[in-house]
C-alpha cells in the first residue's frame, strides 16, 4: 500500500505539473489519503512510548479544530460563489420537485443537494452520453431519458466550444429552452445559473 501511495503521489505531481491550472481543491482532495499513508510510515515504524501517543492525539485534535474553523469560514465567505448558487438550486429542487427529469452539465453540487436524481450531461459521471456527445446528438439522449428540464449556467448554452464539445450544438434544441428561474447573477465568470424547460412540442 505504501509503495502504491508513493507511486500515486509521484504520478499525480508529474501529471498536474503539465497543467497546473487544473489543480482545484475538489481534485487535490483525492491525494490526501495517499499522502496521509506516506507520512504515517515513520509513525508506524518507530517504537511507541507512553508519551508519544497522547502527544500525537493532541496534535491531531488541534489540526481538526483548525480545519473546522476553516470550513466555517468557507461557508460564510465561499471562494467560489457560483457553487453557492448551485447549492441553492439543488435545495430548491429538493423542496419543490419538478414534474419531470432534470439534466445538467455541472450536476455535482446540484444533484447532491437535490437528492441524487439530476442527470449528468457532460460525461464525468455518466458514460452513457459519450457516443451521443461525439456525434453531436446529445439531444437524442435527452429525449431517451425523458429530460424535460435543464439547469445550468447560461454560458453552457452560448459558448460555441462547450456546445460543440458537449454534443448539443443544435440551434433548434437550444431555442426550445424557456427560462423558468435564475439563481444568483452577480458572478464575474459563471453567470445566470438558470432553470430551463424544454418546449413540450419540441420535435427532438
Amino acid at each position: 500500500i505504501w509503495i502504491a501511495c508513493i507511486v500515486t503521489v509521484i504520478v499525480y505531481i508529474l501529471i498536474y505539473s503539465r497543467s497546473p491550472n487544473a489543480v482545484q481543491i475538489w481534485y487535490t482532495a483525492n491525494i490526501f489519503i495517499p499522502l496521509f499513508l506516506i507520512f504515517s510510515i515513520p509513525w508506524i515504524l518507530i517504537e511507541k512510548s507512553s508519551l508519544s501517543t497522547p502527544v500525537c492525539l493532541l496534535a491531531l485534535l488541534c489540526l481538526l479544530f483548525k480545519q473546522a474553523q476553516y470550513a466555517k469560514h468557507i461557508r460564510e465567505l465561499p471562494p467560489w460563489p457560483d457553487q453557492l448558487a448551485m447549492l441553492h438550486a439543488g435545495q430548491f429542487l429538493a423542496k419543490k420537485p419538478l414534474p419531470g427529469r432534470v439534466g445538467s452539465w455541472n450536476a455535482g453540487i446540484i444533484g447532491y443537494f437535490e437528492g441524487g436524481r439530476v442527470i449528468n450531461l457532460d460525461g464525468l459521471v455518466n458514460n452513457d452520453i459519450y457516443s451521443y456527445a461525439r456525434k453531436n446528438t446529445l439531444v437524442q439522449y435527452i429525449r431517451k431519458e425523458n429530460v424535460v428540464y435543464i439547469l445550468d449556467f447560461a454560458d453552457m448554452l452560448t459558448n460555441e466550444e462547450k456546445k460543440s464539445r458537449g454534443g448539443y450544438n443544435d440551434s433548434l434544441f437550444l431555442s426550445s429552452l424557456s427560462p423558468i428561474q435564475t439563481f444568483h447573477d452577480e458572478f464575474p465568470v459563471w453567470k445566470r445559473l438558470t432553470l430551463y424547460q424544454v418546449a413540450i412540442n419540441f420535435p427532438f
